[in-house]
């Protein structure tokens, strides 16, 4: 799961970083999309190839015939169900997020809109840069609620490792890992585009990595925690009081970003550019 977690980040950061590059060469369009994912591409593939998903039907199947993991399942398959047979109709998204995506994609860059509608310009933009690429290259918002969708997913391995770092009794985080995420907030908005969940995913991914960097030695945690916690406040603005958890989770490794000076001047460079700055 760890692998999936960073990856999810990487993949996260890398469409925010390419949607600001292909706006500053006026090239925001299924073109060059096109051609932005492919280095993306590569690097998810040499990633996966480093650490493969272990695959283990067997366990898959024993976890879930236990009732709460069945209920999950069962939930999440109406959720992927409910996104593909019908359109988005989040109120948020359709009336400024949806628009000024769009806006952009026909001027070929990202611009200051003029509207009455204020929220399409001061919007955090995280999200919509993660979902540009699916809208530009499929020319549909249907897609769209699989960002949502598969990071439920990732949500039950990321609560139960946030739990057991925090001490929580193994028992106790299994239990929890399965009901938390079908909360009202969580289940409702998986299968849409809303982005409350999307925000919720990414502090949680910094907890995790915050505290996974206190045991570690490597800094790429150090990193990947920042990167959480920048794309959580590039998400909506409203969430920046959800960085104060992210920085006490990481707050004891950061003296190791000094190792990797040169590195870490890069990261906060990326750290600038996807987060609500």
């Amino acid at each position: 799961m760890q692998a999936a977690f960073a990856l999810w980040i990487c993949i996260c950061a890398y469409l925010n970083c390419a949607g600001w590059l292909l706006s500053a060469l006026h090239q925001l369009n299924p073109a060059g999309y096109a051609v932005a994912l492919l280095p993306g591409l590569f690097a998810a593939l040499v990633w996966l190839k480093k650490n493969p998903p272990q695959f283990q039907p067997q366990k898959i199947h024993r976890r879930f015939r236990r009732p709460l993991p069945a209920i999950f399942l069962f939930l999440t398959a109406l959720i992927f169900l409910g996104g593909l047979l019908y359109a988005p109709n989040n109120y948020d998204a359709v009336t400024y997020r949806l628009p000024r995506m769009l806006n952009w994609l026909a001027a070929g860059n990202w611009h200051w809109i003029a509207t009455s509608n204020d929220r399409m310009n001061y919007s955090g933009l995280a999200s919509e840069w993660i979902g540009l690429p699916l809208l530009a290259l499929t020319r549909s918002d249907r897609g769209l609620f699989l960002i949502n969708a598969l990071g439920l997913l990732l949500m039950p391995g990321l609560l139960f490792s946030v739990f057991r770092q925090l001490g929580v009794a193994r028992r106790v985080a299994w239990t929890w890992m399965w009901i938390l995420p079908l909360a009202y907030g969580f289940a409702t908005q998986a299968g849409g585009i809303g982005n409350d969940l999307l925000g919720a995913l990414f502090c949680l991914l910094s907890v995790h990595f915050g505290l996974r960097a206190r045991r570690s030695v490597s800094v790429t945690d150090v990193w990947l925690a920042l990167l959480a916690a920048a794309l959580m406040t590039g998400v909506k603005l409203s969430n920046l009081p959800l960085a104060l958890p992210c920085l006490v989770a990481v707050w004891p490794a950061l003296v190791r970003l000094q190792n990797k000076w040169l590195g870490t001047l890069a990261m906060a460079g990326i750290v600038v550019v996807i987060s609500a700055i």
